[in-house]
């Protein structure tokens, strides 16, 4: 039997739940042996590469594409590599994750090959009100034989739109509850020296405005008046990151920024609470597995 051949589309990296779903979801696909999948991926950063590598199965064929740390230029430029690199004829099915990507995309790609995933923001938030966005949007939507959807808002969303009904659909996102409780834990507090009588707060992924961090940022003066420590994890923008600085000085020993880390399960493991600050999400993976963690959690209204 001839093997499907699938490539995927997914930006955001090193971090963020996007990548988390994109990690769980093919290292399971590829278990089938009638599915050869190539993943096309970027990065800002060479150093990331060997860990990107290492947490996919070796069945996949990873392919890395550099680009710059800024947000809006990191994704045009990822687009631009794909749009010259990425031939359609290779593949049978090619699946883009997130509805910007797929707005530059689809025109490249045969409507019988195209899959579209979504992630909450790009079909909720605000951008949908631009324009050209929703117009591009509407267009990659209408091509594709597939929707992927993680929320039912999203299906509903995207079906008002036109006549989706059919290729519309609501793919649950899910977390592995043994993966979050069962590895080898080491002492988070005794690495950064957080003394045993703080309650230690941590949160993950991706700190920029949208995920709330600045709101967090902001409201540490108050938090701080209590016996607390927080650490935060994953990348962190340029616009995020004077604030941040600026705690690190003020709260030494209580406020860390630790970066990106491949061990999600033992930070969660060495939280007594887990804070989303975001303003909007679709399904947060790290909401779910901080509760799959046993931990209490504390969460913004836009969650």
């Amino acid at each position: 039997m001839k093997k499907i051949r699938l490539a995927v589309v997914s930006g955001f990296y090193p971090g963020g739940g996007v990548v988390t779903y994109v990690k769980k979801l093919y290292s399971e696909l590829c278990k089938s042996k009638n599915i050869e999948i190539t993943i096309f991926l970027d990065s800002p950063n060479k150093r990331y590469d060997h860990e990107i590598r290492k947490s996919f199965p070796k069945e996949i064929r990873i392919k890395i594409f550099r680009v710059p740390h800024k947000r809006l230029i990191k994704g045009l430029v990822f687009a631009i590599k794909l749009i010259k690199t990425l031939n359609h004829r290779d593949f049978d099915l090619i699946e883009i994750h997130h509805t910007a990507y797929a707005n530059v995309l689809s025109p490249f790609i045969p409507e019988e090959k195209l899959i579209v995933t979504t992630h909450g923001p790009d079909v909720l938030d605000g951008r949908m009100n631009n324009k050209l966005y929703s117009l591009l949007a509407k267009k990659a939507y209408r091509k594709a034989a597939l929707i992927f959807s993680h929320t039912n808002e999203e299906v509903r969303k995207i079906r008002s739109f036109g006549d989706f009904e059919d290729k519309a659909i609501f793919f649950p996102c899910g977390v592995d509850i043994n993966g979050v409780r069962n590895f080898k834990k080491t002492d988070l507090r005794k690495e950064l020296g957080i003394k045993n009588k703080y309650v230690l707060c941590t949160t993950y992924g991706k700190n920029y405005k949208r995920k709330g961090t600045h709101i967090l940022m902001n409201a540490l003066p108050k938090i701080m008046k209590e016996d607390v420590a927080v650490v935060l994890t994953g990348q962190m923008s340029e616009e995020i990151l004077p604030l941040v600085r600026e705690a690190e000085k003020k709260h030494p020993g209580r406020f860390f920024w630790i970066g990106f880390r491949n061990d999600v399960p033992n930070v969660l493991a060495n939280s007594d609470i887990y804070i989303l600050p975001s303003l909007i999400e679709g399904m947060s993976v790290s909401l779910l597995e901080a509760m799959a963690a046993g931990k209490a959690c504390i969460a913004t209204a836009g969650v």
